[in-house]
């Protein structure tokens, strides 16, 4: 078969597959639920995540049925579905921003990923988790813990610098699935020829 017969081939697949898509419509346009801040949708527009009442709850009939996540006792602050490998791998983070949960199943098991260096003490603290396009067994994590936070009612809340400056971060990066990870160090010290 030659190359033109081939790209031809692969067109006719490419638009099958778009006309295909046109045709969907979901079949779920409400859900009622107690308090929920987002819901997102993986690749194939049938498994959806939202956190209800503070736990992660999963559908995978587009939204008619939801369960909730039973391998996740921790209370959800947030989750996301990973822009790079959105068919298979979602992040939900753990209220107490201890913990961040991973799945590579599109839900149906979830990793408890930890950090460790983190104090529990901290009056705030979350992580944000982000994968490398090419790698999945690469991931980077930013991290946040802040401590001392005073609430003043004349501080403005979205004076963002003002509320970080009793913070910590920490960036870590991973090339095992969060197995382990190593935290990224910045330079303590520039080079007074290098712009700035």
């Amino acid at each position: 078969m030659n190359l033109f017969h081939r790209f031809l081939i692969l067109g006719v697949i490419l638009f099958q597959n778009i006309c295909r898509a046109e045709d969907f419509t979901p079949k779920v346009t409400r859900i009622e639920a107690s308090f929920v801040f987002n819901i997102e949708a993986s690749d194939d527009a049938n498994t959806l995540l939202m956190v209800d009442n503070k736990r992660l709850t999963i559908s995978k009939d587009g939204g008619e049925s939801w369960e909730a996540v039973k391998t996740i006792e921790n209370e959800i602050m947030s989750f996301q579905i990973d822009e790079f490998h959105s068919h298979t791998r979602a992040f939900a983070s753990a209220k107490d921003g201890m913990e961040i949960y991973l799945t590579n199943s599109q839900g149906e098991s979830w990793e408890k990923i930890s950090f460790d260096m983190m104090d529990e003490d901290s009056d705030f603290s979350y992580c944000d988790m982000v994968s490398h396009p090419n790698s999945p067994d690469y991931l980077m994590a930013t991290c946040r813990e802040c401590k001392n936070i005073q609430s003043d009612p004349s501080d403005d809340i979205d004076d963002q610098p003002k509320f970080f400056q009793h913070c910590k971060t920490y960036n870590l990066v991973s090339k095992d699935r969060g197995k382990s990870f190593a935290n990224i160090q910045a330079p303590t010290t520039f080079d007074e020829n290098e712009p700035s």
